[in-house]
């Protein structure tokens, strides 16, 4: 299809993951919506919501699919 894929990443600052997380789904073409969870608190609680609060970074929302942290290529 000709849409592209959006992908929304809660990252921090500073994690390797997040970072790790970032570059894959850019390398993929995905547009990428990366939501800081230090920036508000507000944004952690809609986080850990997500994850069932397990606090692990990044989280990506794929549409109606959810991933928790981020361990390399094989498993996202």
């Amino acid at each position: 299809s000709g849409r592209m894929k959006r992908v929304i990443l809660y990252v921090k600052e500073g994690c390797p993951r997040s970072r790790a997380a970032l570059a894959h789904y850019r390398r993929r073409g995905f547009a990428v919506q990366a939501i800081r969870v230090e920036a508000q608190g507000r944004v952690l609680e809609e986080a850990l919501k997500l994850a069932g609060n397990r606090r692990r970074l990044p989280i990506a929302v794929e549409g109606n699919r959810i991933k928790i942290g981020f361990r390399g290529f094989s498993r996202f």
